[in-house]
């Protein structure tokens, strides 16, 4: 078919007629709208006329949705039929379903009725099972049991003490080798074979509990033999037993508190009393620095001694043993003149610390004590620079040295002069004249070091 202006589309059987009320429309059209011709104008002669019918049916259900007023007699037709069918289709499942149900759940006939007693009743699959694997003596769980636990079991050798491979014996022979182990660490604990072992500990701690109980058994039998009066049986020990040591050290103690007290000092007598070591009562005298001195509360410890045979190495390790003993910062050691050993003459300095004699025969005269108020002085000058440096820098403690020196120097000379004093009698009375004007010179460079230092702490 051509693409005209006009076309005319003959359907079958159309005449152009119109009967109202029948079942058939016969209509003879033709067709002059554009877009329908382009629409129909794409189609074949003999698909034409079936896709015009399309068309007219499409576009009486447009018009119609687009009509805005329902026809409700269509709908109501439409919905009752639709009703009908429903019912009738309901009726015929009720139906159906009723005898299908009957088929199954009949408790006579039913399907279910002889499908749960050919599985749960007496003769039933299940009651089968049950007896088959759990019930009387040949079920299947009591054959399996008898077979791995029961008497010709390998569980049952393993469980069979006779069995070596056997549980039992595994067990016994673990337990054995332990205890064994565990003998042997504990009969070591009580071998003295064994070093470290506790009974070794226990001896080694119970002989030094011993010795120290034999040494303090021998101070103590010693001091009581010395007490009751009894003699070392030597003469020489005799002259410088005990009681005269004590009678030294109570005599010159006087001296000593005396320049203690001139210096603002607290001295202390405690030859017999135990320090802060336990046992120990080294150092006799304790000379603690006052409050204006300006290290207070620290202490000089001197050690006292009228013996004979004295070394200046036994010397050297008593005073530290006292200067431990009696927490002090440095030490005297005084000799009796005549005890001194040869190495120390009669004034002796090793480190801070002093080892000097006194003459026990003139201890009243103003040279009896020279050299343990030097000592005493010069340690003390010491002492208090050192800890003034600590506080402040200001201290200058090379020069405080240089004066200590200095001080030392002039204790030699005077030691030197005493000397010509003793071998020279014609001019002994001058020359310790000139030694006290020496010691007065002393006191002047030893007040001169301690003003320094109070005047470098005045200063701050």
């Amino acid at each position: 078919m051509k693409k005209d202006t006009l076309h005319k589309i003959n359907t079958p059987g159309m005449n152009g007629s119109v009967r109202n009320g029948s079942q058939k429309i016969t209509l003879n059209i033709e067709v002059t709208d554009p877009g329908s011709i382009h629409y129909l104008g794409q189609f074949n002669d003999d698909e034409i006329n079936n896709r015009a019918l399309e068309a007219v049916k499409i576009g009486i259900i447009a018009i119609q949705s687009a009509t805005p007023v329902i026809d409700t007699r269509i709908v109501e037709e439409r919905f009752g039929e639709f009703t009908h069918f429903m019912d009738a289709c309901i009726t015929d499942f009720n139906k159906d379903i009723g005898v299908e149900l009957d088929k199954f759940f009949n408790s006579e006939n039913g399907s279910l009725g002889r499908d749960m007693d050919s599985f749960l009743g007496d003769k039933g699959k299940l009651g089968q099972l049950l007896t088959h694997y759990f019930g009387g003596e040949s079920s299947h769980l009591l054959t399996l049991m008898s077979k791995q636990l029961g008497p010709g079991s390998q569980f049952a050798q393993t469980l069979d003490p006779s069995n070596k491979e056997g549980v039992i014996c595994r067990i016994e022979n673990v337990v054995k080798k332990y205890l064994e182990i565990q003998s042997g660490d504990i009969l070591g604990e009580f071998s003295l074979d064994v070093k470290d072992s506790a009974i070794s500990r226990l001896k080694a701690s119970i002989m030094g509990e011993m010795n120290q109980l034999k040494e303090y058994n021998g101070q103590f039998f010693t001091e009581l033999k010395e007490a009751m009066g009894f003699e070392s049986g030597k003469k020489s020990e005799s002259e410088k037993g005990t009681e005269k040591g004590r009678e030294f050290e109570v005599a010159l103690y006087d001296h000593v508190a005396a320049i203690g007290r001139g210096l603002g000092d607290e001295t202390q007598f405690v030859g017999s009393l135990v320090g802060s070591v336990p046992r120990c009562k080294k150092g006799d005298y304790v000379m603690t620095l006052g409050e204006t001195s300006g290290a207070p509360g620290l202490n000089i410890v001197a050690e006292v001694k009228k013996e004979m045979g004295y070394k200046l190495k036994g010397a050297i390790d008593e005073l530290k043993e006292a200067k431990k003993n009696r927490e002090a910062t440095a030490g005297i050691f005084v000799f009796s003149r005549s005890c001194a050993p040869a190495e120390v003459g009669n004034f002796l300095r090793v480190g801070n610390d002093f080892y000097i004699t006194v003459d026990d025969d003139n201890l009243d005269s103003p040279s009896g004590t020279i050299y343990f108020e030097a000592a005493y002085k010069i340690l003390r000058a010491v002492i208090i620079s050192t800890a003034r440096a600590e506080e402040t820098e200001a201290v200058d403690l090379d020069r405080v040295r240089a004066g200590v020196d200095s001080a030392v120097e002039t204790v030699s000379r005077i030691n030197d002069l005493i000397t010509k004093a003793r071998t020279i009698k014609n001019s002994s009375i001058k020359i310790e004249d000139i030694a006290l004007d020496v010691k007065n010179e002393l006191e002047i460079r030893l007040a001169e070091i301690l003003d320094m230092i109070k005047g470098k702490d005045d200063s701050r």
